[in-house]
Parts: structure tokens; sequence; C-alpha cells
């Protein structure tokens, strides 16, 4: 009772998120991050869940794996950077050139401009032989060519459900979808009371 928390309130059907209030089961909800005002932590759980999840769980990323994140300076992309970065994993960027330092500062070993017609190209000659794991946060047309940046045996994680390529000797996920999990949100919360994960708030 009169505890701060926070959850993400899917599945459920007409979740009622903008009501005053909301019924939830408990085993969504966490203690809200006691370094963020409740506001700001209101916007926490869905890109929290899915970085978290993705990244340890499902691209199972371990130290010294090259990892790419495009739009890394999104909100799921800033925080799995920082996550996969504090695994030990090598992280390669994509953002916009005014987002480069932003994404460096984060853990980015490596960044290169999502705007470029030839970042694929750019990462392939950095990364010859292509990059371990990827978490594709891009859409349309940008993220069919990312296939391509895999190593052979790669995993991506395609967030936005944009690429209808496939490549012989990769994985591809298609069908993620962030669910209610407290016990997560709990291990999210203490990341970012512990200063291991910075939540960025950007205009």
């Amino acid at each position: 009772v009169n505890d701060p928390v926070y959850a993400y309130s899917y599945p459920l059907y007409d979740n009622g998120a903008w009501a005053e209030y909301m019924l939830v089961p408990v085993s969504y909800v966490s203690r809200a991050p006691a370094s963020l005002e409740l506001s700001r932590a209101g916007v926490v759980p869905i890109v929290g869940l899915t970085a978290h999840e993705t990244v340890i769980d499902i691209l199972k990323v371990h130290a010294g794996d090259i990892v790419l994140i495009t739009n890394a300076a999104g909100g799921v992309g800033h925080l799995a950077l920082q996550i996969a970065a504090g695994l030990g994993a090598n992280v390669v960027a994509t953002a916009s050139p005014r987002n480069h330092e932003f994404v460096r500062a984060l853990g980015a070993v490596t960044v290169f401009d999502s705007l470029s017609m030839k970042v694929v190209k750019m990462i392939r000659a950095r990364y010859r032989q292509g990059v371990d794991k990827a978490l594709n946060c891009v859409s349309s047309g940008s993220a069919n060519p990312m296939v391509l940046a895999l190593a052979e045996g790669g995993h991506m994680i395609d967030l936005t459900g944009s690429v209808s390529v496939s490549r012989p000797g990769v994985r591809i996920d298609a069908d993620y979808v962030a669910r209610g999990d407290g016990a997560r949100l709990e291990r999210v919360a203490q990341m970012i009371d512990a200063g291991r994960v910075g939540v960025v708030f950007r205009a």
C-alpha cells in the first residue's frame, strides 16, 4: 500500500492506460525506480521490458559479442545499447549524425550514419565477418539491408516487423511482443537505480 509502482499492462483488452485508475494483475507490477519521478518512470516499462528481454534472454548477448543496434538513440535503442555494453559486448550503433556523440557516450564502440545509403557496406568494411547479433529498431526500406550486416550464424530481432527478406545461415525473429512482467521490471528498476542504465528524456 502506497508504494509508487509501474507496470506494462499488455496483454489486456481495453487496458485503460489513459484512465486515472486501472486494474492489472499483480504479476505485471513492480516498485518504480526510486531515482525517477513517477511521471517519468511511467515511460520506462514498454521500452525497458523490450530492451532487457531481447538483449539478455533472446539474443543472449555475452561479453565480446559484436552487437548491432539500429536507431540506437531511440527509446528501446538507447536502453538496449547500455544493457549490451554493460554485458561487455562491442556495440555497433546506427544513428543520425546529430546523435552520434550521444550514443557514443552511452557505450557504443562504433557509430554509423543511419541516413547513409552505404551504412551496411561501412559496417561490413569495419567488421568483415559481420555482426553476431542485431536489434533492429528501424522500419520501412531501411530494415532489409541490415540483414546483410549479420555474420554467418547471426541472429536478429526485428522489432518493427519490417524485414521482408531472408538469408540462409542467419536467424531473424520478427514476432517479438513485450508482455507484462513485474519481475523483469524490478530488474530494470534496479539497473536504473544503480546507475547501470540511464533513462534519457529528450525532446
